[in-house]
Protein backbone atom coordinates (compact mmCIF):
# COMPACT_ATOMS: atom_id res chain seq x y z
CA UNK A 1 0.00 0.00 0.00
CA UNK A 2 1.24 3.09 -1.06
CA UNK A 3 0.59 6.77 0.85
CA UNK A 4 0.53 10.67 -1.23
CA UNK A 5 2.23 13.26 0.86
CA UNK A 6 -0.55 15.17 0.79
CA UNK A 7 -2.84 15.46 3.82
CA UNK A 8 -5.10 16.76 6.04
CA UNK A 9 -6.68 15.48 9.33
CA UNK A 10 -8.19 17.46 12.25
CA UNK A 11 -8.35 16.36 15.94
CA UNK A 12 -9.95 17.69 19.40
CA UNK A 13 -10.01 16.76 22.57
CA UNK A 14 -10.77 18.23 26.34
CA UNK A 15 -9.79 18.65 29.84
CA UNK A 16 -12.31 20.13 31.97
CA UNK A 17 -12.89 23.56 30.14
CA UNK A 18 -10.23 23.72 28.15
CA UNK A 19 -10.43 22.53 24.42
CA UNK A 20 -7.60 21.47 22.34
CA UNK A 21 -7.94 21.57 18.87
CA UNK A 22 -5.44 19.67 16.61
CA UNK A 23 -4.56 20.38 13.00
CA UNK A 24 -1.98 18.74 10.59
CA UNK A 25 -1.18 18.87 7.08
CA UNK A 26 1.23 17.57 5.01
CA UNK A 27 3.15 18.19 1.73
CA UNK A 28 5.78 16.49 -0.28
CA UNK A 29 9.25 16.80 0.54
CA UNK A 30 12.20 15.18 0.29
CA UNK A 31 12.96 14.25 3.48
CA UNK A 32 10.72 14.29 7.05
CA UNK A 33 10.25 17.63 7.63
CA UNK A 34 8.56 18.94 10.80
CA UNK A 35 6.90 22.23 11.35
CA UNK A 36 5.27 22.80 14.59
CA UNK A 37 2.64 25.79 16.43
CA UNK A 38 2.49 25.21 19.48
CA UNK A 39 0.92 27.59 22.39
CA UNK A 40 3.91 28.86 24.81
CA UNK A 41 2.74 27.20 27.65
CA UNK A 42 2.78 23.76 25.77
CA UNK A 43 6.81 24.83 24.69
CA UNK A 44 7.95 21.46 26.81
CA UNK A 45 5.40 18.96 24.78
CA UNK A 46 7.53 19.59 21.40
CA UNK A 47 9.30 17.03 21.33
CA UNK A 48 6.85 14.56 22.41
CA UNK A 49 4.53 15.79 19.89
CA UNK A 50 7.55 15.65 16.60
CA UNK A 51 7.95 11.45 18.32
CA UNK A 52 3.90 11.39 17.69
CA UNK A 53 3.83 12.46 14.21
CA UNK A 54 7.63 9.92 12.98
CA UNK A 55 5.48 7.00 14.49
CA UNK A 56 2.69 8.10 11.61
CA UNK A 57 4.73 9.95 8.92
CA UNK A 58 8.24 8.67 7.47
CA UNK A 59 8.81 11.42 4.74
CA UNK A 60 7.03 14.75 3.42
CA UNK A 61 6.24 18.40 5.11
CA UNK A 62 4.17 18.42 7.84
CA UNK A 63 2.79 21.32 9.26
CA UNK A 64 0.81 20.54 12.99
CA UNK A 65 -0.76 23.36 15.07
CA UNK A 66 -2.48 22.42 18.27
CA UNK A 67 -4.93 25.41 19.99
CA UNK A 68 -6.22 24.99 23.40
CA UNK A 69 -9.32 27.36 23.90
CA UNK A 70 -12.05 27.94 26.81
CA UNK A 71 -14.72 25.60 26.10
CA UNK A 72 -17.18 27.76 27.88
CA UNK A 73 -16.61 30.76 26.20
CA UNK A 74 -15.57 33.13 28.83
CA UNK A 75 -13.31 35.87 27.76
CA UNK A 76 -9.47 34.69 28.88
CA UNK A 77 -7.52 37.91 30.38
CA UNK A 78 -4.64 37.97 28.64
CA UNK A 79 -1.03 39.07 29.96
CA UNK A 80 1.17 41.16 27.36
CA UNK A 81 4.82 40.90 27.61
CA UNK A 82 5.69 44.39 27.30
CA UNK A 83 9.99 44.17 27.28
CA UNK A 84 9.87 41.35 25.08
CA UNK A 85 7.52 43.37 22.37
CA UNK A 86 10.03 46.57 23.30
CA UNK A 87 12.81 44.10 22.18
CA UNK A 88 11.07 43.01 18.77
CA UNK A 89 10.01 46.89 17.72
CA UNK A 90 13.86 47.60 18.14
CA UNK A 91 14.55 44.94 16.14
CA UNK A 92 11.94 45.76 13.69
CA UNK A 93 13.60 48.93 13.39
CA UNK A 94 16.97 48.39 13.24
CA UNK A 95 16.24 45.71 10.06
CA UNK A 96 13.75 48.55 8.30
CA UNK A 97 17.07 51.19 8.58
CA UNK A 98 19.87 48.89 7.26
CA UNK A 99 17.78 47.14 4.56
CA UNK A 100 16.23 51.05 3.80
CA UNK A 101 12.50 49.84 4.19
CA UNK A 102 9.45 51.54 3.27
CA UNK A 103 6.39 51.68 5.40
CA UNK A 104 5.63 52.09 9.40
CA UNK A 105 6.01 49.32 11.99
CA UNK A 106 2.36 48.68 13.19
CA UNK A 107 0.61 46.65 15.78
CA UNK A 108 -0.08 44.06 12.93
CA UNK A 109 3.74 43.32 12.67
CA UNK A 110 4.22 42.09 16.54
CA UNK A 111 0.52 40.00 16.42
CA UNK A 112 2.59 37.89 14.32
CA UNK A 113 4.79 36.66 17.79
CA UNK A 114 2.30 35.07 19.63
CA UNK A 115 5.02 34.98 22.53
CA UNK A 116 3.97 38.48 23.49
CA UNK A 117 0.39 37.30 24.24
CA UNK A 118 -0.40 35.16 27.16
CA UNK A 119 -2.85 34.21 28.54
CA UNK A 120 -3.81 34.66 32.50
CA UNK A 121 -4.89 31.48 32.93
CA UNK A 122 -1.96 29.31 32.16
CA UNK A 123 -0.95 27.12 34.41
CA UNK A 124 2.75 26.32 35.67
CA UNK A 125 2.10 22.90 35.99
CA UNK A 126 0.89 22.25 32.55
CA UNK A 127 1.75 18.69 32.27
CA UNK A 128 -2.13 17.69 33.16
CA UNK A 129 -2.29 18.99 29.52
CA UNK A 130 -0.34 16.07 27.45
CA UNK A 131 -3.41 13.71 27.73
CA UNK A 132 -5.80 15.77 25.95
CA UNK A 133 -2.91 16.77 23.45
CA UNK A 134 -1.66 13.68 22.93
CA UNK A 135 -5.47 12.84 22.44
CA UNK A 136 -6.09 15.70 20.03
CA UNK A 137 -2.56 15.16 18.01
CA UNK A 138 -3.14 11.86 17.56
CA UNK A 139 -6.65 12.02 15.96
CA UNK A 140 -5.19 14.95 13.63
CA UNK A 141 -2.71 12.47 12.65
CA UNK A 142 -5.00 9.69 12.20
CA UNK A 143 -7.31 11.53 10.05
CA UNK A 144 -4.00 12.54 8.18
CA UNK A 145 -2.72 9.25 7.53
CA UNK A 146 -6.47 7.96 6.32
CA UNK A 147 -6.22 11.13 3.38
CA UNK A 148 -3.09 9.80 2.73
CA UNK A 149 -3.79 6.12 2.15
CA UNK A 150 -6.93 7.51 0.11
CA UNK A 151 -4.95 9.58 -2.19
CA UNK A 152 -2.37 7.06 -2.57
CA UNK A 153 -5.00 4.45 -3.57
CA UNK A 154 -5.91 6.49 -6.37
CA UNK A 155 -2.30 7.30 -7.37
CA UNK A 156 -1.67 3.46 -7.21
CA UNK A 157 -4.38 2.85 -9.80
CA UNK A 158 -2.86 5.49 -12.11
CA UNK A 159 0.71 4.18 -11.57
CA UNK A 160 -0.36 0.89 -12.33
CA UNK A 161 -2.26 2.02 -15.49
CA UNK A 162 1.01 3.91 -17.09
CA UNK A 163 3.23 0.96 -15.99
CA UNK A 164 1.11 -1.15 -17.95
CA UNK A 165 1.88 1.38 -21.06
CA UNK A 166 5.38 1.18 -20.50
CA UNK A 167 4.97 -2.59 -21.26
CA UNK A 168 3.16 -1.99 -24.46
CA UNK A 169 5.51 0.11 -25.57
CA UNK A 170 8.24 -2.15 -24.90
CA UNK A 171 6.76 -5.13 -26.63
CA UNK A 172 5.90 -2.46 -29.57
CA UNK A 173 10.00 -1.51 -29.46
CA UNK A 174 10.77 -5.52 -29.62
CA UNK A 175 8.69 -6.04 -32.68
CA UNK A 176 9.84 -3.32 -34.47
CA UNK A 177 13.54 -4.12 -33.76
CA UNK A 178 13.22 -8.02 -34.68
CA UNK A 179 12.06 -6.87 -38.12
CA UNK A 180 14.01 -4.14 -38.82
CA UNK A 181 17.11 -6.50 -37.30
CA UNK A 182 16.12 -9.49 -40.61
CA UNK A 183 15.60 -5.79 -43.18
CA UNK A 184 18.75 -4.38 -42.02
CA UNK A 185 20.68 -7.87 -42.06
CA UNK A 186 19.51 -8.23 -45.70
CA UNK A 187 20.23 -4.74 -47.01
CA UNK A 188 23.89 -4.75 -45.36
CA UNK A 189 24.66 -8.40 -47.18
CA UNK A 190 23.74 -7.41 -50.34
CA UNK A 191 26.02 -4.45 -49.57
CA UNK A 192 29.09 -6.46 -48.48
CA UNK A 193 28.71 -8.39 -51.95
CA UNK A 194 28.85 -5.22 -53.80
CA UNK A 195 32.17 -4.31 -52.03
CA UNK A 196 33.49 -8.13 -52.08
CA UNK A 197 32.92 -7.89 -56.01
CA UNK A 198 34.48 -4.36 -56.37
CA UNK A 199 37.05 -3.86 -54.10
CA UNK A 200 38.44 -7.66 -53.93
CA UNK A 201 38.00 -6.97 -50.03
CA UNK A 202 38.10 -10.25 -47.43
CA UNK A 203 34.37 -12.10 -47.77
CA UNK A 204 34.28 -13.82 -44.43
CA UNK A 205 36.03 -10.97 -42.27
CA UNK A 206 33.50 -8.96 -43.88
CA UNK A 207 30.23 -11.17 -43.31
CA UNK A 208 31.74 -10.87 -39.71
CA UNK A 209 32.33 -7.61 -39.08
CA UNK A 210 28.63 -7.35 -40.50
CA UNK A 211 27.54 -9.96 -37.73
CA UNK A 212 29.07 -7.74 -34.65
CA UNK A 213 27.29 -4.98 -35.98
CA UNK A 214 24.27 -6.05 -36.27
CA UNK A 215 24.75 -7.38 -32.73
CA UNK A 216 25.40 -3.88 -31.30
CA UNK A 217 22.48 -2.69 -32.62
CA UNK A 218 20.55 -5.34 -30.43
CA UNK A 219 18.35 -3.51 -27.93
CA UNK A 220 17.02 -7.21 -26.47
CA UNK A 221 19.04 -7.07 -23.04
CA UNK A 222 18.06 -3.21 -22.62
CA UNK A 223 14.13 -4.77 -22.62
CA UNK A 224 14.77 -7.37 -20.78
CA UNK A 225 16.17 -5.03 -18.11
CA UNK A 226 12.93 -2.85 -18.97
CA UNK A 227 10.72 -5.11 -17.91
CA UNK A 228 12.64 -6.45 -15.03
CA UNK A 229 12.23 -2.84 -13.50
CA UNK A 230 8.86 -2.66 -14.29
CA UNK A 231 8.27 -5.66 -12.28
CA UNK A 232 10.05 -4.88 -9.21
CA UNK A 233 8.12 -1.07 -9.57
CA UNK A 234 5.16 -2.89 -9.58
CA UNK A 235 6.12 -5.53 -6.27
CA UNK A 236 7.34 -2.05 -4.81
CA UNK A 237 3.59 -0.69 -4.97
CA UNK A 238 2.39 -4.05 -2.96
CA UNK A 239 5.21 -3.27 -0.01
CA UNK A 240 3.96 -1.86 3.91
CA UNK A 241 6.62 0.78 3.83
CA UNK A 242 7.61 4.06 2.55
CA UNK A 243 8.78 3.05 -1.27
CA UNK A 244 8.87 7.03 -2.78
CA UNK A 245 12.81 6.68 -3.35
CA UNK A 246 12.97 2.81 -4.30
CA UNK A 247 10.11 3.84 -7.00
CA UNK A 248 12.21 7.13 -8.17
CA UNK A 249 15.56 5.10 -8.36
CA UNK A 250 13.55 2.55 -10.46
CA UNK A 251 12.43 5.05 -12.94
CA UNK A 252 16.18 6.58 -13.43
CA UNK A 253 17.15 2.72 -14.57
CA UNK A 254 13.81 2.94 -16.78
CA UNK A 255 14.73 6.21 -18.40
CA UNK A 256 18.86 4.79 -18.61
CA UNK A 257 17.39 2.02 -20.33
CA UNK A 258 15.43 3.67 -22.76
CA UNK A 259 18.38 6.09 -23.58
CA UNK A 260 20.63 3.46 -24.35
CA UNK A 261 17.58 1.73 -27.00
CA UNK A 262 17.51 5.59 -28.43
CA UNK A 263 21.36 5.11 -28.84
CA UNK A 264 21.39 1.86 -30.18
CA UNK A 265 18.02 2.89 -32.89
CA UNK A 266 18.41 2.92 -36.53
CA UNK A 267 14.67 2.84 -37.16
CA UNK A 268 12.13 6.18 -37.39
CA UNK A 269 9.56 3.65 -35.77
CA UNK A 270 11.70 2.69 -32.39
CA UNK A 271 12.80 6.42 -32.31
CA UNK A 272 9.64 7.30 -31.89
CA UNK A 273 8.42 4.65 -29.47
CA UNK A 274 11.61 5.78 -27.23
CA UNK A 275 10.12 9.87 -26.99
CA UNK A 276 6.94 8.19 -26.23
CA UNK A 277 8.43 5.86 -23.58
CA UNK A 278 10.32 8.71 -21.80
CA UNK A 279 7.33 10.70 -21.82
CA UNK A 280 5.67 8.61 -20.03
CA UNK A 281 8.39 7.72 -17.55
CA UNK A 282 8.65 11.26 -16.77
CA UNK A 283 4.60 11.49 -16.54
CA UNK A 284 5.45 8.42 -13.75
CA UNK A 285 8.27 10.41 -11.95
CA UNK A 286 5.94 13.20 -11.42
CA UNK A 287 3.43 11.43 -10.02
CA UNK A 288 6.18 9.82 -7.83
CA UNK A 289 6.97 12.83 -6.49
CA UNK A 290 3.80 12.52 -4.30
CA UNK A 291 4.43 9.09 -2.50
CA UNK A 292 5.98 8.50 0.88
Amino acid sequence: MILSMTGYGRGVSSSGDLIVVAEARSFNSRFLDISLRLPKALGGMEQRVRDLIRQYVVRGHVSLTVKVKNGDEKAIPLQADLTLAKSYVRALQQIKKELRLPGRIEIGHLLQFPEILTSGEESEDVEALWEPVQEAVTGALGELREMRAKEGQALEQDLRARVAKLEAIIQGIEQEAERRRAELYQRMRERVRQLVADEGLDENRLYMELAILVDRMDVTEECVRFRSHNAQFLKALEMEEAVGRRLNFLLQEMNREATTIGAKSYSAEISHLVVELKEEIERIREQVQNIE
